[in-house]
């Protein structure tokens, strides 16, 4: 009964050698139990407003982070609800949102759902999802009877009247380069792991706008406080030479940093070149309602998956291009297409790109002839297939270079070199009245070819650039597989 308890709670017990944590109680971080009291969130973003009457009805935001579901019976005239997206001042919150109508009582309570995916709780654990309201004194406080569903991927709660409510994270578990988050690291280099979370704060008298039905007293929440986890990666303890190892942060980088622990990737980039930093915390004292029970935490593992970045990379790279305008009228579909190899090597700064097996196919136009009928006269265009040129079109390329490669964040933007690239060449036949004319247009030399440069991340996955259209320009890159 009750499977659906994340497999991450229990992983420890099954870790080799992995006993009771061995943690230095004189140097564990200050818990924060002092209440958050912030300032209010400002609007950022339309609002999605709906009038309900008595009937009940729903009513969700444009982003579908958040559902607000009215019962039959909780109004008792038609009434403009809304949803209005605010920066979020909870502590360690996620989405936040203006509720309305403000100063209403309903009849029954509504249901305020929160929507999150695997994605959004990455470094976290569903089990560790709450929702919070601002109370009229800017003081946060967490909802106890949130019921999370770690199936539909949800957090709900009851409320007898709106205020600003947010969805956020317990405890979460953070890798950043630079002070920013990222989940890639190149081999050899570092990034700094924290875990930060929200405990519930001392008790405070009973809040005097209490939203909740089912809770006669909430628990304020105080701002984040530093952890300090037993540290994992791929469950060897501190890590290894393969996977990369994690050690405290050195001293000197300040008492900010006192319960901060550094990542220091491999030589070498391991199969998979994925691993995952785990960080252990027992002495928890986390209560959720999962599934409609009552569960209280005194473990977690706590999870980052990181990937390395090696300094040599293959690719293989396709492009295409699709006008179906190429006359100025709609319906001959010019298209282009090239594939290549492509080998990366990063130098610190600098990259260094070598293409192969180039291959330009011929350009077409479907169909070839076609004639546009139009009020009181025609024109017909054919295609002159470049003028004998074998290749000739849009693109033709013949190489690349770099025009520049960003190591912070692994962007690589290349130039393209093409072969006497030309226009699309046609003959046309125009027709007015009782006379014509014919003509060429097209043909000439181009200074540049289509796509001028790739703009890519140096990264093991499948990048892709196209328009929603199909037309335009399509690139596909792929990581070769070693």
């Amino acid at each position: 009964m009750y499977k659906f308890i994340s497999i991450a709670f229990f992983i420890l017990f099954l870790m080799p050698g992995c006993k009771k944590a061995n943690i230095d109680t004189e140097d564990l971080p200050p818990v924060n139990e002092t209440p958050a009291i912030t300032e209010t969130g400002t609007p950022a973003g339309a609002a999605i407003v709906k009038e309900i009457g008595a009937g009940g009805g729903k009513l969700s935001s444009a982003d579908g982070k958040i559902d607000v579901i009215i019962p039959s019976g909780a109004v008792n005239v038609n009434t403009q609800f809304s949803i209005q997206p605010i920066t979020n001042e909870c502590p360690n919150g996620r989405n936040a949102f203006r509720l309305m109508p403000s100063g209403m009582v309903f009849a029954m309570p509504v249901t305020i759902i929160f929507h999150y995916t695997d994605k959004d709780i990455e470094g976290s654990l569903p089990e560790l999802l709450a929702v919070a309201y601002q109370d009229i004194n800017q003081i946060w406080y967490r909802i106890p009877s949130a019921d999370i569903d770690t199936i539909a991927k949800t957090i709900s709660v009851k409320a007898k009247h709106f205020t600003d409510w947010s969805d956020l994270e317990g405890l979460k578990l953070k890798a950043s380069s630079e002070g920013k988050e990222t989940g890639e690291v190149k081999i050899s280099k570092q990034l700094l792991l924290e875990v930060s979370g929200t405990n519930d704060a001392k008790p405070l008298p009973p809040a005097p706008d209490n939203p909740s039905p089912e809770d006669d007293e909430l628990p304020p929440l105080p701002l984040p406080s530093p952890k300090k986890p037993e540290w994992y990666v791929n469950r060897y303890k501190k890590g290894n030479a393969t996977v990369g190892t994690v050690s405290p942060a050195p001293d000197d980088l300040g008492t900010y940093f006192k319960y901060m622990a550094i990542y220091t990737a491999p030589d070498k980039v391991p199969s998979p070149s994925t691993v995952t930093v785990n960080a252990e915390l027992t002495g928890l004292n986390w209560k959720a309602k999962v599934h409609g029970r009552m569960i209280r935490f005194e473990k977690v593992i706590l999870s980052k998956p990181i990937n390395i970045i090696g300094n040599e990379y293959d690719y293989t790279v396709e492009i295409a291009y699709n006008d179906n305008n190429i006359t100025g009228y709609t319906g001959q579909l010019y298209t282009d297409k090239a594939s290549f190899n492509m080998h990366v090597k990063l130098e610190d700064e600098n990259a260094v790109v070598a293409l192969s097996e180039i291959k330009n196919y011929d350009a077409s136009v479907t169909p070839e002839v076609k004639t546009y009928n139009l009020p009181g006269s025609s024109i017909t265009f054919t295609w002159l297939h470049g003028g004998g040129i074998s290749n000739a079109g849009f693109m033709n390329i013949t190489g690349t270079q770099v025009s520049h490669y960003s190591e912070s964040d692994t962007l690589l933007n290349l130039a393209l070199l093409h072969k006497d690239p030309i226009n699309v060449k046609f003959e046309y036949k125009s027709v007015v009245g009782g006379g014509s004319q014919t003509g060429i247009i097209g043909g000439e030399p181009m200074s540049n070819g289509i796509p001028g440069d790739i703009l890519m991340k140096v990264v093991n996955r499948e990048q892709i650039f196209r328009q929603e259209n199909g037309m335009g320009i399509f690139i596909k890159i792929t990581p070769v597989k070693k």
